[in-house]
């Protein structure tokens, strides 16, 4: 988000830290297969939004944050 709004330069460890985040969100192992299947409708997708908004505001609130201390 810092490079998308603020033009903020990251460097690779930064950008693979935050791709490693972003990834594990969304990773499931069997126990939590079996806990949805339990579920009388699970709605996966809007899991997967949520967390998604979830992660895309942080991102925003962080570069904000850096944002306004740099200046």
């Amino acid at each position: 988000m810092g490079t998308l709004v603020y033009s903020m330069k990251y460097t690779f460890p930064e950008h693979a830290c935050a791709l490693l985040v972003a990834g594990g969100c969304s990773f499931q192992d069997e126990t939590t297969l079996k806990t949805v299947s339990k579920l009388a409708r699970p709605n996966t997708p809007l899991g997967y939004g949520v967390c998604f908004l979830n992660l895309t505001f942080d991102g925003f609130t962080h570069a904000t944050q850096d944002s306004i201390t740099a200046r």
